[in-house]
């Protein structure tokens, strides 16, 4: 019988003392920072929606704060997939968790019925026996220190078991409220999702519109026409950058194009082929894929980077000596005012926001206050 003791002893000791619950893994820092960006945004977009309400006016007006709500839904709909990527990696973790702990239960059970069938063979005397049974004193001790190790470890493995199974009830509790969690944010993606579909569909009703009828499109060429005027005047008053050392009069007809696309609308005024409107338009509309990178014609300097009415998202910079250019319809600003820009500097994203035809960008250069023809500026063989 002290044989069958030491083997169950030993068999013990070789499973090793109960582990503690692994701890959870540490929160994705990336995705943390990513939420707070998202935030920041959200507040911004909120305060732009908020500012383009009180103040909406005319076509172009009622076009910005259609824009508006939709990036903001859209920005809320992107913090929501985040935060469902945040609940199933928690998920996750509380599996894992859940999983150990039951592997574990389930080792210190067999053990202790292992243990219990040892004592029940082991007869009336109970764990008296293997000591009374020895057939000298040194025999008599090892079996009372075997007795004593295997009582020691059955009262660890009785409140093992105990802390485990409160760790369990606690593990799947989580794991509910994560999950609950998790079927709450489905329901709010489908309804922001909702919301950001009726968006579209009401800035692509007011784009038809003005497409099909005269007098709204009027009001909002008028409006665009106001908005290049202020354009000018904007880009007038921009403050003299610091001195650019190179000089971009210098590579005139060599400049290369901001974007991979092709040309649609070249610099001068155009007929409206529907209304026999004359329309100004003192740069290019260039086709090119919805979210192509846009680059700087040249070195220089991010003199604006916001919102303008009638072109959306825009950036001018200045490339000093007199010359500026002006890239409109983008998505997220990407070079922020102040920024000094080269030719690896990425401005923006191809968008439609502020346009009336779609996504594409508008290109625009300004030598000494003056629209001119960027035909001049930019290789002949790049557009």
């Amino acid at each position: 019988m002290s044989r069958r003791l030491a083997l169950l002893v030993a068999l013990a000791a070789a499973a090793g003392a109960v582990a503690s619950a692994a701890p959870p893994a540490p929160g994705d820092a990336s995705l943390e920072r990513m939420r707070g960006r998202l935030d920041q945004e959200i507040a911004r977009l909120e305060a732009e929606r908020d500012r383009l309400s009180r103040r909406e006016r005319g076509v172009l007006g009622r076009l910005e704060r259609l824009e508006a709500e939709a990036r903001l839904l859209d920005a809320r709909l992107e913090r929501i997939r985040l935060d469902q990527r945040r609940t199933r990696a928690e998920l996750e973790r509380i599996a894992e968790r859940q999983h150990t702990i039951e592997q574990r239960l389930a080792a210190v059970q067999r053990r202790l019925r292992a243990t219990t069938r040892l004592l029940w063979r082991a007869g009336p005397l109970g764990r008296l026996r293997p000591v009374l049974s020895a057939a000298d004193a040194d025999r008599m001790v090892s079996a009372a220190r075997l007795v004593h190790e295997l009582s020691r470890r059955q009262r660890e493995d009785v409140a093992t078991v105990r802390q485990d199974l409160a760790a369990l009830a606690m593990v799947r509790a989580q794991g509910e409220v994560q999950q609950a969690r998790l079927d709450a944010l489905r329901d709010e993606a489908l309804e922001a999702r909702t919301a950001l579909r009726r968006a579209i569909l009401a800035r692509r009703a007011l784009l038809e519109s003005i497409r099909r009828d005269e007098a709204v499109r009027e009001r909002a060429l008028d409006e665009l026409a106001e908005a290049k005027r202020r354009l000018e005047e904007m880009i007038a008053g921009l403050a003299e950058p610091a001195p650019i050392e190179l000089d971009v009069r210098a590579f005139k007809g060599l400049l290369p194009m901001p974007v991979e696309g092709k040309v649609t609308r070249p610099f001068g005024d155009r007929v409206d082929p529907r209304f026999g409107t004359r329309l100004p338009h003192p740069g290019w509309d260039i086709a090119a894929p919805f979210g192509a990178r846009v680059r700087p014609l040249f070195d220089g300097r991010v003199v604006f980077a916001d919102w303008f009415r009638g072109y959306g998202l825009m950036v001018v910079v200045d490339h000093g000596h007199g010359v500026h250019s002006v890239y409109a319809h983008l998505s997220a600003i990407l070079a922020p005012r102040g920024t000094m820009v080269d030719r690896e500097t990425i401005l923006g994203r191809v968008r439609d926001t502020g346009s009336l035809e779609g996504p594409m960008l508008y290109l625009e250069i300004r030598a000494d206050g003056k629209a001119v023809d960027p035909a001049a500026w930019i290789r002949r063989d790049a557009s």
